[in-house]
């Protein structure tokens, strides 16, 4: 199934998946998933991912300009992996598996970990600097 969000802030949500997902929103850019219900789905235009009760990856970018970009993970062991020019809203359940950050490009305030996310892992190159929680 595909999802073109058109204007306005479009969720998709993987909540009732019957197994973990692996999407990348990139703002204007069609992106397909796989696993679970999101296998073969193309993505366009869409700012929220809400994944499933499994092992996910939930991706946001490269691009140089998006706000209001949100991953929202379930109670697997998540991966959160950030590209340029994304500072998204991450929304961890508590208790909801062994999550981690991946960044791959500096965000020039830095790169803050989120509430009930475990690991934050820089993947670039440079220098970097991270917050915990």
């Amino acid at each position: 199934m595909d999802f073109d969000g058109g204007a306005g802030v479009d969720t998709v949500d993987y909540s009732g998946s019957t197994a973990g997902v692996n999407v990348n929103i990139r703002l204007g850019a069609g992106t397909a998933g796989t696993g679970g219900e999101a296998e073969g789905s193309i993505l366009t235009g869409i700012e929220t991912v809400i994944g499933s009760a499994f092992n996910d990856v939930l991706s946001a970018g490269p691009y140089t300009t998006a706000t209001g970009v949100r991953l929202e993970g379930g109670s697997g062991d998540d991966i959160y992996s950030i590209g340029m020019g994304y500072t998204p809203t991450i929304i961890e359940q508590a208790g909801g598996g062994n999550d981690e950050v991946r960044v791959s490009v500096i965000n020039p305030s830095g790169t803050i970990l989120a509430a009930n996310v475990e690991r934050l892992t820089y993947v670039g190159t440079g220098a970097f600097t991270g917050y915990g929680n």
